[in-house]
C-alpha cells in the first residue's frame, strides 16, 4: 500500500465515522456494513503500518492502549467463559478496533499539506455537524429524530441524556451521535 493510498484510507474514514450511525443504522437498517467497512478499512491500514514499519509503535500512549486492550482481552474471555454471552466479541471488536486508530496515525508522517487538509476537512464536517443537530434539536424536534429512527419511549427519545439537564423538553443538540454526552 503506497504512503498515498495510505492518507487517502486516513483520510476518508476519518470523513465516514461521524455519518456512521446515520448511514448504516437509520438509512441502511439491519446491516453491519458501517462495522465491516470501518474494521476492514482500520485493520488493512493497521496491517500495512506493521509490515511497513516492522513494530507499531510503542510510547506511553501506545503502551497504555495495548494495555487497555490486553484488559478487555482477558474481560471478554472471561465474560465469555462465565456468563456464554455471545455478545461479548462484537463488543469487544467495538473498542479494540478503533484504538488501532492510534498505532496508524503515530506512525503516518503528515506533510503539513495532508495535515491541514485533514484538519480543515474535519472543522468543516464538525461544522456542518453542529449546525445540523441545533436545527434539529431547536427546530424539528423529537419527532423528527424518533421519526428518523432514534429510539423512543412514551413519545420522546428514551435517554434523558438527549435532554438538556437530563429533563424533557429542551432537546440536546444530537448530530450524528447515538446519544449527547458531556463531549
Amino acid at each position: 500500500m503506497s504512503r498515498r493510498l495510505t492518507y487517502k484510507l486516513l483520510y476518508v474514514l476519518v470523513l465516514f465515522m461521524p455519518f456512521h450511525y446515520y448511514i448504516c443504522e437509520l438509512f441502511i437498517k439491519g446491516t453491519s456494513v458501517d462495522n465491516l467497512f470501518r474494521d476492514i478499512l482500520i485493520l488493512s491500514l493497521f496491517v500495512f503500518v506493521v509490515i511497513r514499519k516492522g513494530s507499531i509503535q510503542t510510547n506511553k500512549v501506545g503502551m497504555l492502549i495495548v494495555i487497555n486492550s490486553l484488559i478487555l482481552i482477558v474481560y471478554a474471555l472471561v465474560s465469555y467463559l462465565a456468563w456464554h454471552y455471545h455478545g461479548t466479541f462484537n463488543v469487544l471488536r467495538t473498542y479494540v478496533v478503533p484504538m488501532l486508530i492510534y498505532f496508524i496515525c503515530a506512525s503516518y508522517k503528515f506533510t503539513g499539506a495532508e495535515f491541514g487538509k485533514l484538519q480543515k476537512m474535519l472543522v468543516i464536517e464538525m461544522a456542518v455537524i453542529g449546525l445540523y443537530g441545533t436545527f434539529q434539536a431547536f427546530i424539528l424536534g423529537d419527532r423528527f429524530a424518533i421519526r428518523l429512527g432514534y429510539p423512543s419511549a412514551a413519545g420522546h427519545l428514551s435517554s434523558s441524556s438527549f435532554y438538556i439537564g437530563g429533563f424533557y423538553g429542551y432537546q440536546r443538540n444530537t448530530g450524528t451521535f447515538v446519544s449527547p454526552n458531556i463531549c
